[in-house]
């Protein structure tokens, strides 16, 4: 495991670089979609390497819907941040305790972000979730 994982150090800048590309058209189309949508954003003196690309939905469209409509259009996605105060272990204590956490945790979807992604892979989520959002409008 070690040996796999010393290669695939020597590949980490050029998977970090093809996974900000694709995040980047990710935000360009949603952008010009003007979908109802916060992306990720880069900061000063930091760089996102894009593990994953999660959206905020602003608005109300329910998450779990949204994430199960782009399932059955064959789009992978899962929630996109957890809040521990929503884990069964710490809600009966925190509940309600952590407002920015709950709320990130109602509405993150984490969309479909692999190297091997081409534009037309990301046009097609972008176009899909445009759909869907579009029916709860």
């Amino acid at each position: 495991q070690a040996a796999i994982g010393l290669t695939q150090l020597k590949k980490v800048e050029r998977f970090i670089k093809k996974r900000r590309v694709l995040a980047n058209l990710y935000t360009k189309m949603i952008a010009e979609g003007n979908l109802p949508i916060r992306t990720p954003k880069d900061r000063t003196h930091v760089r996102h390497v894009y593990q994953s690309y999660v959206i905020v939905l602003e608005g109300k469209p329910p998450r779990n819907e949204v994430i199960s409509k782009l399932r059955t259009r064959g789009i992978e996605c899962t929630i996109g941040t957890y809040s521990l105060s929503n884990l069964p272990l710490f809600r009966k204590e925190w509940s309600g305790r952590c407002p920015v956490g709950d709320q990130l945790f109602r509405n993150t979807i984490a969309l479909p972000l692999y190297t091997e992604m081409t534009s037309e892979h990301i046009k097609r989520i972008v176009d899909v979730l445009a759909e869907i959002l579009r029916n709860f409008r």
